[in-house]
């Protein structure tokens, strides 16, 4: 991805609120990655009160990965003894409110489904939309946090279908960590979202899919 943002702007203005920066901010929070951690992980100048402020929702999400999916990464993590496994040992609060929001559908063989605090999660993609696209666009002016919009769970499989070309090409992603993050940010051709920006993440393969709409904000989109 190149140069970290922090780089390029003055390292001492937090690009979240414009208060002191006196840490860096790991764009993708790195419990949502495996280890080896990928080298130079893009960053952002940041307060520490704003480095901080997402630290919970952000393990809630992990852990949420981590009971939902499928994927050998993501399975590692919750074996006994493996950091998220550990997570929930030393969160009992947390294991057992994860619990509470399994519910049985109705039907023969039907699996069980995790109700997911969609209010937790919904900033943590905005956060992470917001640092990718300084990272990669670099603005010559930073663009407020609110600009970038969350999509509804319930919406993004619609969003996704609008990841296409006018020659019906999907639009390349890029990589953090191979089978465990990657993005990429469009502008659709299609109504009724013709030429509005929007980014899309994956985490662990299929298990995860976010989808935020960049509203108002510069730089060209692939």
């Amino acid at each position: 991805m190149g140069p970290t943002y922090h780089q390029l702007l003055p390292p001492t203005i937090c690009v979240y609120c414009g208060g002191v920066a006196r840490t860096r901010d790991h764009i993708v929070p790195r419990t949502f990655l495996t280890r080896p951690l990928p080298p130079n992980p893009p960053t952002v100048p940041s307060c520490i009160e704003c480095n901080n402020r997402f630290s919970k929702d952000e393990q809630y999400f992990a852990v949420v990965l981590g009971m939902v999916g499928r994927t050998p990464e993501i399975e590692k993590r919750v074996e006994e003894g493996e950091d998220l496994y550990r997570t929930l040992e030393h969160s009992p609060k947390l294991d057992d409110r994860l619990i509470s929001s399994v519910f049985l559908v109705p039907g023969l063989g039907a699996p069980p489904v995790l109700q997911v605090e969609e209010q937790r999660i919904a900033p943590i993609f905005q956060k992470i939309t917001f640092g990718l696209f300084l990272a990669k666009f670099r603005p010559r002016a930073i663009p407020r946090l609110a600009s970038f919009k969350p999509i509804p769970i319930r919406d993004v499989a619609y969003i996704e279908k609008l990841n296409i070309t006018e020659h019906f090409n999907q639009r390349p992603w890029t990589y953090l960590q191979k089978d465990v993050f990657e993005y990429v940010f469009f502008k659709s051709w299609l109504a009724p979202y013709m030429d509005v920006r929007f980014c899309l993440m994956r985490f662990y393969g299929p298990t995860w899919t976010a989808a935020v709409q960049c509203s108002g904000v510069g730089g060209q989109a692939n």
